[in-house]
């Protein structure tokens, strides 16, 4: 007893280091991680078992990506007029009922679909503006890898819990289940809204609008944001429909999804509490590994064996890469906003662009394979590529992240 209590006691210590409006983000990132599974695997999942359709996945997340940075540079204007608490809930609210409309009403048209990706995609932009804005405002360098590596456990623990219980009761509940779970889902980001309401910025503090003058390293990490995109849009459509394609139905999408997040959660977590700054770029070495191991074996192996290994290698990846990107990304924008802090939202939006334009080319490489052979072929070898161009983004990160830019935060 006194053992546990001691570690309740350390985790303890580390929770207070961080400022109490950080506290607070992490208990509202915590109540949107709970929904995620719904928001993207499994909505993905309805959208291919009502359609059997891989357009309509295809197009939807389209949808959302094109969306996704016109809404961040329009939050950027709304900021003068409107708090942002108020624009960080609406932004989850339209993020729920994008799932919800989908669901409810059973669309399958491409059209449809795509005009209700947009509706997720001012979602996310809402949210993931403000969300970035937040985090970047209320957090230093130095104490970044553990709020990262803290925010991560947590969205991989409720990845272990949430989409085994979703995928088992959509199997035993089927339609109903899918509606009922939706409106858990719109609660609960109701409620993840409402928890930063105390939570305020200065408008002063964002200009809006682009970078217009290029310094330093920005334009390679536009190819870094770029490159990596095509991982992170590839990641949200890919997996569901490697098991749903392939192996069956959605009790088998959770229980792989959860057994991905359980080999992360404890590893990420321990990284994150003892990783010096200078280690980011060999966390994100370490992701990438496990990634082109599980491609291979995929490409090797196109059994259950290979796309298990595969789905449950990209849930490890996402988990290491972008727990270590975001901080090396947030560090580079404070080195060139020292001074003028409130034009670091332009370089939040002008992040976005170009991520967002290597997600629809990461996708958009998948519907070519697609279109131009076999569903089979373009599950199979889309990973092979895309995984490629990881590598590439891990060389092009050290180009910016050298041992020199920490020898003085150590």
């Amino acid at each position: 007893m006194n053992t546990i209590f001691a570690l309740i006691q350390k985790e303890k210590h580390h929770f207070e280091r961080i400022s109490r409006n950080a506290q607070r983000l992490v208990i509202s990132f915590f109540m949107y991680g709970l929904g995620v599974p719904l928001i993207t695997t499994f909505t993905n999942a309805f959208i291919w078992s009502n359609s059997h359709n891989f357009a309509s996945v295809i197009v939807y997340n389209i949808g959302s990506w094109v969306t996704l940075p016109i809404m961040y540079f329009t939050n950027g204007v709304l900021l003068q007029f409107i708090p942002a608490p108020l624009l960080y809930t609406f932004g989850l609210i339209l993020t729920a009922s994008a799932p919800v409309i989908v669901i409810m009403f059973s669309l399958k048209g491409l059209i449809s679909m795509f005009l209700v990706g947009i509706i997720f995609g001012m979602g996310w932009g809402f949210y993931w503006s403000n969300r970035t804005f937040y985090t970047l405002r209320n957090t230093e360098d130095l104490n970044r890898n553990y709020f990262y590596s803290l925010t991560f456990t947590i969205d991989i623990i409720t990845g272990i819990v949430v989409p085994f219980i979703i995928g088992w009761v959509i199997v035993l509940g089927g339609n109903l289940s899918y509606r009922i779970l939706a409106i858990l889902l719109f609660i609960t980001y109701l409620t993840a809204g409402l928890t930063t309401l105390k939570l305020s910025m200065d408008p002063s503090e964002h200009a809006h609008g682009i970078v217009t003058k290029i310094k330093g390293k920005w334009n390679l990490m536009r190819c870094i944001s770029f490159f990596f995109g095509f991982q992170s849009g590839t990641n949200l459509v890919l997996p569901s429909l490697m098991i749903l394609y392939l192996l069956g139905n959605e009790g088998i999408l959770g229980t792989v999804s959860s057994f991905g997040a359980l080999l992360s959660a404890f590893s990420i977590y321990q990284i994150g509490k003892i990783a010096l700054t200078h280690h980011r770029i060999r966390i994100f070495a370490l992701g990438v590994t496990v990634l082109v191991i599980a491609t291979a074996m995929l490409a090797l192996y196109p059994s259950n064996l290979g796309i298990v290994m595969y789905v449950v290698g990209t849930a490890i990846t996402a988990n290491f890469t972008w727990s270590s990107y975001n901080p090396m990304l947030m560090r580079l924008i404070d080195q060139y906003t020292p001074t003028k802090k409130q034009n670091r939202f332009k370089y939040i939006v002008d992040h976005e662009v170009f991520l967002n334009m290597g997600r629809i080319t990461g996708v958009g490489i998948f519907f070519l394979l697609y279109s131009f052979s076999s569903k089979l072929l373009a599950l199979r070898f889309t990973p092979v590529i895309i995984t490629s161009f990881q590598v590439l983004v891990l060389f092009l990160l050290k180009k910016i992240v050298k041992q020199s830019d920490y020898q003085n935060n150590v």
